[in-house]
């Protein structure tokens, strides 16, 4: 899922920002439904280390580490007043079609 949006360049979501105005990161939507752990309403706000102001941030980043020829990413949702770390495999072009493994999500 993270990399067929990552490969349209598209992330399930919407610029969130905090009550000055300012970008905070993204509200995920659709995702509940695809069984890797997040749900809808989880905000992006990191990848790797990369702070994620908007969805710009997000495809920016994520496109640049498929291209860099990583196989897991790492980031940070705010679930609430949780912050959540994730891991997500990316499976390669040439994996044959393995089964990755699912996203761990550690609060």
């Amino acid at each position: 899922m993270v990399l067929a949006y990552a490969r349209r360049g598209v992330v399930p979501g919407v610029n969130a920002v905090d009550p000055s105005g300012k970008a905070a990161g993204v509200w995920l939507r659709g995702v509940s439904s695809a069984g890797v752990g997040l749900q809808d309403g989880d905000r992006l706000v990191a990848i790797g280390r990369a702070p994620v102001r908007n969805v710009q941030d997000a495809v920016s980043i994520v496109s640049s580490a498929l291209m860099a020829g990583h196989t897991q990413i790492s980031g940070t949702v705010r679930r609430g007043d949780q912050e959540l770390d994730l891991v997500v495999f990316v499976p390669g072009d040439g994996d044959g079609g393995a089964q990755a493994p699912p996203p761990s999500i550690q609060p």
